[in-house]
């Protein structure tokens, strides 16, 4: 059963303000907040938070999470299907010409 709550795609970063970004998704459900402290405030006040520069980075890599959960061309789901082996489930996110370049020596120094 496929569930109803998912939050649609593209997911993008708004500076709500001075102490904080927010990440939200296409319909403008709220996912994420990220406060911070202003880059002027240093390290006497406002220790224990995030500078600006950390929070925003942070929230673009949030934002980018539905980006990397899509299906992309050249790489085999996992679980299943002929190139699955369970003593090497790691290679599965790699592309196949990769794998056919790089062989067993590669996969070695991975683990």
């Amino acid at each position: 059963m496929k569930s109803s709550r998912s939050f649609k795609p593209p997911w993008t970063l708004v500076r709500e303000n001075s102490e904080c970004y927010v990440v939200k998704d296409a319909n403008g459900v709220t996912l994420a907040w990220l406060y911070c402290r202003d880059d002027a405030q240093r390290y006497s006040f406002g220790v224990s938070k995030l500078s600006s520069d950390e929070a925003r980075r942070i929230g673009k890599a949030i934002a980018r999470i539905p980006e990397f959960m899509m299906p992309r061309q050249g790489f085999y789901p996992r679980g299943g299907g002929l190139r699955w082996r369970a003593d090497r489930p790691y290679h599965v996110a790699l592309e196949d010409r990769y794998i056919r370049e790089h062989g067993q020596k590669s996969m070695r120094s991975v683990g």
